[in-house]
C-alpha cells in the first residue's frame, strides 16, 4: 500500500482572513477565506464563523474516508467553543425568523403602498 500524500490528522489553522486546513506535515490544503466586516463581504460571502465551520469540516475529511466515528478536532484547532447540530439549527432558526420579519415588513409595506394607490384613485375619481 502506498503512504498517503496528505497524512492526517489535519488541522485548522486561523490565518489573517482565512482559515487554512493543513496536514500533519504542515502542508496548506485548503484555505476559507472569510470577511467580518458587512461592506466588504462581497467577495469572501462568509462570515468568520462559517468559514471556520467549513474549515473544521474539511479536516476531519481522512476521518470520513477510514469510516470510523468521527472524533472532535485537537483542543488547540479552529472547532468553535459553542458548535454541534443544535446549535446550527437554532442559527437556522434565528435567521429564518429574522427572514420572515423582513417578509413581513416588505408585505406591510406593499399594502401600505397598494392602500395609498387605490385611495388617489378614489380621490380622483372623486374629484371627477
Amino acid at each position: 500500500m502506498t503512504a498517503r500524500r496528505f497524512p492526517p490528522p489535519w488541522t485548522v489553522e486561523e490565518r489573517a482572513a482565512a482559515f487554512a486546513v493543513c496536514d500533519a506535515n504542515g502542508q496548506a490544503l485548503a484555505y476559507v477565506y472569510f470577511e467580518d466586516e458587512p461592506g466588504r463581504r462581497s467577495a469572501a460571502k462568509l462570515r468568520k464563523d462559517e468559514a471556520r465551520r467549513i474549515a473544521v469540516n474539511i479536516a476531519k475529511l481522512p476521518q470520513l474516508l477510514q469510516g470510523g466515528p468521527l472524533k472532535p478536532l485537537a483542543p488547540n484547532s479552529a472547532e468553535p467553543e459553542r458548535g454541534g447540530v443544535e446549535n446550527w439549527l437554532a442559527e437556522k432558526h434565528d435567521e429564518e425568523a429574522a427572514s420572515q420579519r423582513w417578509t413581513l415588513g416588505w408585505a406591510v409595506l406593499a399594502a401600505l403602498a397598494a392602500a395609498s394607490v387605490i385611495v388617489g384613485a378614489i380621490s380622483i375619481w372623486l374629484a371627477k
